[in-house]
């Protein structure tokens, strides 16, 4: 295969690559910047799926409860069975990070502006 020059969509500087899939850069890879939803959204992006474990751990012991989370109540988990790698929406269809999904609603806390 030949490498092809592609612009980075996170740090916008050209980049030699094997695969037209790769959208970002080694050099921003490496850095493992915190990528919003969003941002992952746009480079298609996928989490690890053992990032949802702890927070399935903490569900099953009551630790977490959909009441204090209302979006997500209800999920949708995507996972790629080749490498392990997934996407999470809340119930509204949205893209979430497991930041999210983790978050848990207490009274010391402000209400979260929507």
């Amino acid at each position: 295969m030949s490498a092809h020059i592609l612009k980075c969509l996170r740090c916008k500087k050209e980049f030699s690559t094997d695969h037209f899939l790769d959208l970002v850069c080694a050099f921003c890879l490496e850095e493992k910047p915190q990528l919003s939803s969003e941002e992952k959204s746009a480079m298609n992006i996928w989490d690890s799926v053992d990032s949802f474990y702890p927070i399935y751990q903490k569900m099953k012991n009551r630790e977490w409860v959909w009441f204090k989370n209302m979006n997500c109540k209800y999920i949708d988990l995507r996972i790629d069975m080749r490498d392990g790698g997934c996407i999470l929406h809340d119930r509204s269809g949205n893209r979430i990070s497991f930041e999210q999904l983790a978050w848990q609603y207490s009274s010391e806390e402000p209400d979260p502006i929507e």
